[in-house]
């Protein structure tokens, strides 16, 4: 996947402002047991714009028998970053892929740094949402939860994301993906994670209600025919959600108020 002209600015930036943080002498892994001894050698010596996926999962899916440290994740970083704009998943779920980073203080970091990680998740989801068919971004959020990021600033992203499938899918993530308010996902349990994004998920809709029924009835009268063109009961029940989770939106209340499912 070739990202975007914005995305490869930031993934620029990115370099530029981590480059000299060092390789770590001994990375947080555990060796041997989850990692070679050759994979850990390889992390060490090989120079970092060509670490591989495969070493980047490796590290990723590792036990950590050590503390996290910030520079190790610092040295990392651009490549992990590059890796995702272009569309790989170093880890066994695209959740799961920035997990480390939520292991650590990013109060610590340089506003400039952690500005770094703002600019790469807005621009993650903006670049997902302009995919002309509907999204499932949950995934997409979940990832950045789990990076210590705050989700409510990618929603207004979401939100102003220009196009129809973009506040298609916004919608069917609001109403469809959350049974009862909550959001059900298999990598975070109710307990803090769910109750952390529901909360703010929940927030960030009375806040944003009339903006979102603004864009969803706009949407509404310009609905486009689903990608593919060919008729099927599958096209035709998707069509039935879309519409439906578009004018939960302009009836916000139908958001948390409502048994569903899929």
């Amino acid at each position: 996947m070739q990202p975007s002209s914005a995305m490869q600015n930031i993934i620029a930036h990115a370099w530029e402002i981590f480059h000299f943080y060092p390789a770590p002498q001994q990375f947080n892994i555990c060796v041997p047991c989850c990692v070679s001894e050759e994979t850990a050698q390889a992390l060490r010596q090989t120079p970092l714009r060509q670490l591989t996926v495969e070493m980047i999962y490796e590290w990723n899916s590792s036990a950590r028998p050590f503390e996290q440290q910030n520079d190790e994740i610092r040295y990392l970083l651009p490549r992990l970053l590059e890796l995702l704009a272009h569309g790989h998943c170093p880890a066994i779920n695209e959740e799961l892929c920035l997990k480390r980073i939520g292991a650590i203080s990013l109060g610590s970091w340089w506003p400039e740094e952690r500005g770094v990680l703002t600019d790469f998740s807005r621009q993650y989801i903006h670049d997902l949402l302009l995919t002309p068919t509907l999204i499932n971004f949950e995934s997409a959020l979940v990832m950045f939860h789990f990076a210590g990021l705050s989700i409510t600033v990618l929603l207004d992203e979401a939100l102003n994301t220009p196009g129809y499938w973009a506040i298609a899918s916004l919608a069917y993530f609001l109403y469809i993906k959350r049974p009862n308010g909550e959001l059900r996902n298999a990598f975070i349990s109710r307990k803090p994670d769910g109750e952390v994004i529901t909360q703010q998920i929940n927030a960030w809709i009375a806040q944003s209600c009339h903006s979102l029924a603004e864009r969803a009835a706009a949407a509404i009268e310009c609905s486009p025919s689903l990608p593919g063109g060919e008729r099927t009961e599958y096209s035709v029940n998707l069509s039935y959600l879309i519409n439906e989770s578009l004018c939960a939106l302009v009836d916000y209340q139908l958001l948390w108020t409502m048994d569903r499912s899929e």
